[in-house]
């Protein structure tokens, strides 16, 4: 029986690994059991910026809640420039998501982040309503879609530009449905209920 230690199985297993990758490189590698595979749970702590990183806090499950550590952060990268701010609503501070530790670039890249709501429900309040020569209506009752609510209360909409002043008007207690616009931190009407 021949005797083979243990370094030398090593060696040759790594060898086989390597030479199934140059044969077939978009074959599976080798999970690493290391304490950094996996995923983390984080926290922004600002706003994400696009093609770029942010500093976020680890996110903590108590028993009851996740709770974000404020002792324990680290720096997130967006990639792809999937996640960033500029025409995607996402990467507002206090977003919260998974990041994944990359080997290649040692780093922690996001792979899911939630969002803004995309969409509002509200109703006009406004005494008089508002006209087609108007560019924002205030609204209150606002139903947040898709999304979480943001931290400042959602109290104007804004009309959208038509080629002779604006397309919508309404009367107060109207209904209407708003489409974020991250680019512009807005929400712009996108119907208003028929008279």
């Amino acid at each position: 029986m021949t005797f083979t230690p243990k370094s030398e199985g090593r060696i040759s297993g790594a060898v086989r690994t390597v030479e199934h990758q140059v044969v077939n490189p978009r074959g599976r590698r080798r999970r690493s059991r290391g304490r950094w595979n996996g995923l983390r749970r984080f926290e922004l702590t600002e706003n994400l910026t696009f093609d770029s990183n942010a500093t976020a806090y680890l996110l903590k499950w108590t028993g009851e809640a996740y709770e974000a550590q404020s002792d324990v952060s680290f720096e997130v990268y967006d990639a792809f420039s999937k996640f960033n701010q500029n025409d995607k609503p996402t990467g507002q501070d206090g977003a919260r998501g998974y990041a994944q530790w990359c080997w290649d670039r040692r780093i922690w890249e996001i792979v899911q982040l939630e969002h803004q709501s995309r969409w509002i429900k509200f109703v006009v309040d406004d005494g008089s309503g508002f006209a087609t020569t108007d560019s924002s209506v205030t609204v209150d009752g606002v139903t947040y879609i898709d999304g979480y609510e943001p931290d400042t209360a959602i109290t104007t909409v804004y009309n959208e530009p038509a080629s002779s002043d604006y397309v919508f008007e309404g009367d107060d207690d109207d209904k209407g449905k708003a489409e974020y616009d991250p680019a512009n931190d807005k929400y712009w009407i996108h119907q208003m209920e028929c008279p």
